[in-house]
């Protein structure tokens, strides 16, 4: 049975929730949703420690004798290696079975987790950080094929919600216990408190995971060169801009990087071209580029990758600002985000409820409209003096939006796809939400160290935050443009 093909396997699951349901939504099975669970236990963790870190940046600062544009390598150094690991989850899914690959991101996130712990210098601590990383690109795929491979189509949007609920409960729990052990502990006991959690998963996923993956008879290879190019191509990109911050834009570290991340893209796509006219040839295409053909995918995808980039954005500023400018200590700056993070947790599987219930304009474009305001209120905020009040009352409205466009967004841009395609696609959302993280990181932190290196830590905050918050209020109200493109309209054509 564990070694069923997994289009039998779904029929099979979703004939016998016919019968047993009858008219009403078919029922979930426990399994399915711990394996879920299992597989998302990483992705928190990896979020976790992302969210905490951003709290003690300036205890490492201090501690490793860094800068602001060095030290946002601990979360961009994590989000480039999920964006380098996702886009071989396609590969991943057609080769090795769902256990196979939960060993393999088990054992990762372990080794770096316990490499960050002990890790005597920055260097090593980032390695750690990569470590984890390698085992969240895995984890995190490997959950959302769960839900699209094997939940019945009226339960997708539901089950998106508890599937997003696992990530989004992190920056709830981050913040707040990462100012906590870092004002008593230390930082280093952020990693130590995991171990016991990554433990938990492990068993609920060997006990829950089932093999129901086809075995390949081909052992189709890996596209190594499409890999490279696109790895590169996302290397390139980021360190790029985390030079920005000590190099002139129009230097090589700059400049010279930007042409070669274009370069390496446009070699991607030619590849990709080349290998998909070549029918005789038995590698697998790394990304399957025809997803970019569905209108509706597309502006799902890109309104989904500005919330990314804000997202991440928004947790770097308000957590650095609170404390170099405001004088409040970890615990208070992590805080800040805790109200909003803790609404958009308990309200992420009712936002799935109202998609799956009444379609998906109510939860996307009330979503798309709370994101613009924030950022809105935000860009007001920092033309004045913002307190930790305000600034944790407009995070909620933040928080709230987000809820709403996370899943629920996903869960839409995929519905544009035919089946054959969904692993693809699942491949594209998870590697861009990444890479466009990182981007929110790095480029925030980019502005904020070149204010910094004219004004001073204290004021040179102040003003890039300012320029920050801007930015993303135009990546706002274009995320409300893409969403509106985004819904679904069953009187015209998905395709172009």
């Amino acid at each position: 049975m564990e070694r069923l093909n997994e289009n039998e396997c779904i029929s099979i699951e979703n004939a016998s929730y016919a019968g047993s349901a009858g008219k009403s939504a078919p029922r979930i099975p426990a399994r399915i949703v711990l394996s879920v669970v299992a597989a998302g236990i990483m992705s928190f963790c990896g979020v976790v420690v992302e969210t905490a870190m951003n709290i003690s940046f300036p205890a490492l600062m201090n501690e490793f004798s860094v800068g602001t544009a060095t030290v946002q390598w601990i979360t961009s150094g994590y989000l480039l290696m999920l964006a380098v690991i996702m886009p071989l989850s396609s590969f991943l899914n057609r080769r090795f079975t769902l256990r196979q690959q939960f060993s393999a991101a088990a054992v990762s996130f372990i080794v770096g987790t316990a490499v960050c712990g002990i890790a005597p210098h920055f260097s090593l601590l980032v390695l750690g950080r990569l470590l984890q990383g390698i085992g969240t690109g895995i984890a995190l795929p490997l959950m959302y094929n769960i839900v699209l491979t094997q939940v019945p189509v009226e339960r997708r949007g539901s089950m998106m919600g508890i599937a997003s609920l696992i990530p989004a409960m992190a920056p709830a729990v981050g913040p707040s216990l990462g100012g906590l052990i870092v004002e008593t502990l230390g930082w280093r006991m952020l990693f130590f408190c995991l171990i016991p959690v990554l433990i938990a998963g492990i068993v609920i996923g060997l006990t829950c995971i089932r093999n129901n993956q086809k075995d390949s008879d081909s052992r189709e290879p890996l596209d190594f060169i499409g890999w490279i190019l696109l790895s590169a191509c996302f290397t390139c990109l980021l360190i790029m801009l985390s030079n920005l911050g000590t190099s002139s834009f129009f230097s090589f570290k700059a400049f010279g990087l930007l042409l070669l991340s274009i370069a390496a893209l446009a070699l991607f796509i030619m590849h990709f071209r080349r290998t998909e006219r070549n029918s005789s040839k038995k590698s697998a295409m790394l990304i399957n580029l025809r997803v970019f053909r569905y209108r509706r995918f597309n502006f799902a995808l890109i309104a989904f990758i500005f919330l990314q980039f804000i997202c991440l954005g928004i947790g770097f500023v308000i957590a650095n600002y609170a404390q170099i400018a405001l004088g409040t200590n970890a615990l208070v700056a992590g805080c800040i985000l805790l109200p909003g993070c803790l609404l958009g947790a308990v309200f992420a599987p009712l936002a799935g409820r109202t998609y799956d219930r009444l379609g998906a304009h109510v939860p996307l474009m009330t979503g798309a409209f709370c994101i613009l305001i924030s950022a809105a209120l935000l860009t007001l905020l920092f033309f004045r003096t913002p307190t930790v009040l305000s600034l944790t009352l407009v995070y909620i409205i933040f928080a709230f939006g987000q809820t709403n466009n996370v899943g629920c967004g996903m869960s839409n841009g995929m519905s544009a796809l035919p089946a054959e395609l969904s692993a693809d696609g699942n491949a594209v959302y998870n590697t861009l939400q990444q890479l466009f993280g990182a981007l929110g990181t790095s480029v925030c932190s980019v502005i904020v160290a070149k204010h910094q290196a004219v004004q001073g830590l204290s004021a040179g905050i102040t003003t890039g935050a300012r320029y920050d918050f801007i930015l993303m209020l135009v990546m706002a109200a274009l995320l409300v443009v893409s969403m509106f493109f985004a819904l679904p309209k069953t009187d015209a054509s998905e395709r172009r």
